[in-house]
């Protein structure tokens, strides 16, 4: 795998896994005042970019 390509790949890694603390922070902030609705939406929002992560780490 060409080093530039490599190199975005781990960019992108590291920016899912950084959106992936927001939502959890948000889920966390919702569950705090007990909005569960809201809270499983962005529980699965970040469950998204945590396996898109992943998958791109297989590539690597």
């Amino acid at each position: 795998m060409p080093r530039n390509l490599a190199d975005d790949i781990n960019r992108v890694i590291d920016d899912l896994e950084t959106k992936f603390r927001i939502e959890m922070e948000i889920t966390k902030n919702y569950l705090s005042f007990g909005h569960f609705i809201p809270a499983i939406s962005h529980i699965h929002t970040a469950a998204g970019y945590l396996y898109a992560a992943g998958e791109l780490k297989k590539l690597l």
